[in-house]
């Protein structure tokens, strides 16, 4: 009875490159609605903090905020498990991210699991699953929980963006995906992951190691370019000839890669 419900709350998305940040306007219960949106390069902290302070209906202080990002190191992968004892004891399943895991994080791992099919809870759930294990090293949740509240965000909740990202794909392209598969790709500098959604859910695939950064240095050796500062302006304004000569770049880079 002591609390007050928010009349507004913060979206704050974060990724490698950018922060984008929303006002989601909850006046009225039956109806929700976006009244401002912003984005910024990683990095424009104190710029960041100002637009949410300026966009807070709620007074002076932390704001509340729905946070989705994706820290270095983490993973989504697909298990078959076998549930004995509802809830799943998440941290008998830290040794199994671990032999998956390229490098293991000094204070472990944030677990979160959910059904690989459906999306729901498994928190009820006993015998075999085919589960979806969301796992990010404890130190970067941390770090990023204590960013946020840098900038004036107090995190309600935190999501992994590949998983929702994921879910809504499958519920917007839900009675496609009867006979069907959807590639997702997720580019990053020196990597790429790739997801199959399909009706049984979605499918982690091994990492392939290219990304865009390999790109635009392919690029810059087969053009023949001093830096790769004019890669992205020729990437940005292609001309007739860079046009003809793009998808002999996209090739060499797949095969040095490859």
């Amino acid at each position: 009875m002591f609390e007050r419900a928010p009349r507004s709350t913060i979206l704050v998305h974060t990724t490698a490159h950018y922060v984008r940040a929303a006002v989601l306007e909850r006046s009225d219960p039956a109806k929700q609605s976006i009244t401002a949106a912003v984005e910024f390069a990683v990095g424009e902290d104190d710029a960041l903090a100002d637009w949410i302070e300026a966009h807070s209906e709620d007074g002076p202080g932390w704001v509340a905020g729905y946070c989705g990002f994706q820290p270095p190191g983490s993973m989504l992968i697909r298990e078959d498990l076998v549930v004995r004892n509802p809830p799943p004891k998440l941290d008998a399943i830290a040794p199994l991210v671990d032999r998956r895991a390229r490098n293991h994080p000094e204070e472990g791992w944030s677990i979160g699991i959910v059904d690989a099919v459906t999306g729901s809870s498994l928190a009820q759930v006993s015998g075999p699953c085919t589960a979806l294990i969301v796992a990010m090293p404890k130190n970067e949740v941390r770090l990023h929980q204590e960013k946020l509240l840098a900038i004036g965000v107090r995190p309600r909740r935190m999501e992994f963006t590949p998983l929702t990202t994921l879910g809504a794909i499958k519920s917007h392209f839900a009675s496609e995906l009867a006979d069907a598969a959807i590639a997702v790709c997720e580019f990053g500098a020196r990597e790429t992951v790739l997801y199959f959604v399909d009706r049984k859910g979605v499918h982690p695939q091994d990492t392939l190691p290219f990304g865009l950064q390999t790109l635009e240095e392919s690029a810059q050796k087969e053009l023949g370019l001093a830096t790769i500062e004019e890669v992205r302006a020729t990437f940005d304004n292609p001309d007739e000839a860079f046009t003809r000569r793009a998808p002999a770049c996209c090739v060499s880079t797949l095969v040095t890669c490859g």
